[in-house]
């Protein structure tokens, strides 16, 4: 059914583009000869055939011209955006596989960068630099399922309500930074920052045993 629906705005922007010119058959005039014979008949089909400056200036565009062209501008803006959602559907089926899933990363220097990872119903933060490394392993249901809502795209026309909760939430953050929810940025540097804390944790406590006799 999705196929059907692309071929006919496919076929409709068409007809729209193509469909209403109009073909003018011009007359064909008078041979040489027949002009070398009776120039004045020559003459008079030349002034016929000139177009008056008031038909010249009657012909412009028409209301039917002006709408067809705002209806292809639609057309093409649809067949973009199916465009677009078949290029995101495509990209999201490249990088999942079964039950893993990409989920993005963000840039930390020089070639290196933090990816999440959906792996079953537990998050991994993998740092990417030399190495690939596990920094942490996120099993807390809440936490993933806060990840996993930050991370599902926004809707290409958001309804009025939508719009509206939006506005809410922008003008509650401006009022009281504190209670605006964390964004997906925020969540995963917070998690960067635990997981750092755990493994300076980890080193503090192996620096001190090797210390004690």
């Amino acid at each position: 059914m999705k196929n059907t629906g692309k071929w006919i705005l496919v076929f409709s922007a068409l007809f729209l583009l193509f469909g209403h010119f109009t073909v003018h058959a011009e007359k064909v005039g008078k041979t040489v000869q027949d002009c070398l014979k009776n120039p004045d008949a020559c003459e008079k089909d030349a002034d016929m055939n000139v177009p008056s400056g008031g038909s010249a200036e009657q012909a412009g565009i028409t209301g039917w011209e002006i709408l067809k062209t705002v209806l292809v501008l639609f057309l093409v803006l649809g067949l973009l955006f199916l465009f677009l959602r078949w290029l995101q559907k495509r990209n999201m089926r490249v990088f999942s596989s079964g039950a893993i899933k990409h989920l993005g990363g963000i840039n930390v220097g020089m070639n290196r960068s933090v990816q999440l990872i959906q792996l079953g119903k537990s998050i991994l933060v993998i740092g990417v630099g030399e190495n690939v490394q596990l920094l942490k392993e996120v099993k807390d249901e809440k936490e993933v399922e806060e990840l996993l809502r930050r991370h599902e795209p926004v809707p290409f026309q958001p309804d009025f309500k939508n719009l509206l909760q939006k506005w809410k939430d922008s003008r509650t953050e401006k009022e009281d930074p504190d209670r605006s929810p964390p964004s997906f940025s925020g969540m995963l540097k917070r998690t960067l920052e635990e997981a750092a804390r755990r493994r300076k944790e980890v080193l503090q406590d192996e620096e001190k045993g090797n210390r004690d006799p």
